[in-house]
């Protein structure tokens, strides 16, 4: 299968988002320009140069934070590129506070969460690609059946669906099936899986099945959380300069400067006792550019608890909202936050 031209999805696809993401409107109007902003306002960084690779199994087309590949052969772990080529033998890691987006020769996406391992085995089947889900958490998604094979140190997954998740921890693997069906099998038994099933396998045991009530919340980190704030250093200098204002001024333009490594470790500097809204909602922003929805979550809680008036918490929330597909809360969050910040500028 030849598969679509590398940098296809880049042009088609919304998976390609990367830390380069701005928002154009001033802060000052940030919750009334929220919903245009989430439309139109951001931009994609620049592919870097594709490493030669024939025949390639995949390719990174998203990177937030730090991503690493090892080609077949070596031990060194190095940065992967935007839009980057790999081939059997290659292995891709995704480190702790990031995310990547890969997509596999047959066009499947695959989402990689923090502290996830995978392989792209030599031997590929003829009519689906092959993976080795090593360990992390993955989420696949294909247009079409049958386009996927899963391996992991406890069950295996072929795949006859479009969306799954595969978790892999140290004693165990489990797989959900969000549409679609997929037959999870190891040495020890075998077991179909259909929507809103999920399988967990231990080693030397058979995979046993459970029922998901609510599948789609395992993949909430998977999700395009768009950025309605646009901190700067120098918002925070109001007076003379702490040096916790210091620290996250660094942060801001590490963010700025599309770091997020460098900005998430500026920001561990500063304080956890510092009860300030707009420390709290620009943490709960960076956190959201990885996918940690539960902890920007706690942080705008905090930021509320403060400010229940807070214009750029409001938008935060109602961005997640949004991206979750709740529209009636996204909606009566956004007229609130607008309302808020008319209010404020009289």
């Amino acid at each position: 299968m030849t598969g679509s031209q590398p940098g296809e999805v880049a042009r088609t696809e919304r998976e390609t988002e990367t830390t380069r993401t701005r928002v154009c409107a001033p802060k000052a109007r940030v919750a009334l320009g929220m919903l245009l902003g989430v439309l139109i306002c951001f931009t994609f960084a620049e592919p870097a140069i594709a490493q030669s690779c024939d025949p390639w199994i995949a390719q990174v087309v998203s990177v937030q934070g730090i991503v690493e590949a090892r080609r077949a052969g070596q031990s060194q772990w190095l940065a992967v590129r935007l839009n980057g080529l790999y081939c059997g033998g290659d292995a891709i890691r995704v480190r702790e506070r990031s995310r990547a987006a890969v997509r596999l020769r047959n066009d499947a996406v695959l989402r990689l969460d923090e502290k996830t391992t995978i392989s792209l085995p030599e031997a590929q089947e003829s009519e689906r690609s092959v993976i080795d889900v090593l360990r992390g958490l993955v989420y696949f998604r294909s247009r079409a059946p049958r386009a996927i094979k899963v391996r992991t140190p406890f069950v295996d997954g072929g795949v006859e669906g479009t969306e799954f998740l595969v978790e892999v921890g140290a004693d165990r693997a489990t797989i959900t099936v969000l549409e679609g069906r997929v037959v999870a099998t190891n040495a020890a038994g075998t077991l179909a899986l259909s929507s809103g099933q999920s399988a967990t396998a231990r080693a030397g045991e058979a995979p046993v099945a459970r029922v998901v009530v609510r599948p789609r919340d395992a993949v909430q980190w998977a999700l395009y959380y768009p950025p309605v704030l646009d901190y700067r250093p120098a918002d925070f200098r109001g007076g003379p300069l702490e040096g916790w204002q210091a620290t996250l001024g660094a942060s801001i333009q590490a963010y700025r400067d599309g770091d997020l490594a460098a900005a998430f470790a500026r920001l561990d500097e500063v304080p956890l006792d510092i009860l300030d809204p707009r420390l709290l909602t620009y943490r709960a922003g960076l956190l959201l550019t990885v996918g940690r929805v539960a902890e920007a979550n706690a942080a705008i809680e905090r930021a509320l608890a403060l400010d229940p008036k807070s214009g750029q918490a409001l938008a935060i929330r109602s961005v997640i909202a949004v991206a979750q597909n709740d529209k009636i809360e996204s909606l009566r969050v956004a007229r609130l936050a607008a309302e808020l910040a008319l209010l404020s500028h009289r």
